[in-house]
């Protein structure tokens, strides 16, 4: 498996075992077939891998269609997914979007938004370890139940 991938409108790249999707400075505008073939990128990217950890960048504001919206909130968009962070400290239109995900669309995994990095990525690993670790009981347990 390749470390990064650049597509025509984010730049996928594995760092630390987190998927960092960073979007490309010149993208302004984000429509439902735009948003369907970054899903479709990042799915082929991540391979085999049932869940990734997902920190989004963006700089600047990016106006994202209704449709495209519903879409990154669906089950499609989501697909492949186990949380999500979302850095919008220099983008208030992202953290517009981002607060009417969490308040409306509600998308099914957990999903936050930061202002800082550091914080972003230490809330993905500790969502991470602590899915692993509750799998790594559960297995455990169920070795025990004869």
């Amino acid at each position: 498996m390749t470390d990064r991938l650049d597509s025509r409108y984010v730049l996928f790249e594995w760092v630390d075992g987190l998927l960092i999707a960073t979007y490309h400075p010149d993208v302004r505008h984000i429509d439902r077939m735009m948003a369907e073939e970054i899903v479709q990128t990042r799915l082929k990217f991540q391979g085999d891998i049932e869940k990734v950890w997902l920190l989004i960048r963006a700089s600047g504001p990016i106006e994202i269609t209704w449709a495209a919206q519903e879409y990154f909130c669906s089950p499609d968009g989501i697909e492949g997914l186990a949380a999500t962070a979302i850095l919008t400290d220099k983008n208030p239109v992202l953290r517009q979007l981002a607060e009417w995900l969490l308040n409306v669309q509600q998308p099914g995994m957990p999903l936050r938004l930061y202002r800082d990095e550091v914080q972003a990525r230490a809330w993905l690993l500790y969502k991470k370890t602590s899915i692993k670790k509750s799998i790594w009981i559960r297995d455990q347990k169920s070795k025990e139940t004869p």
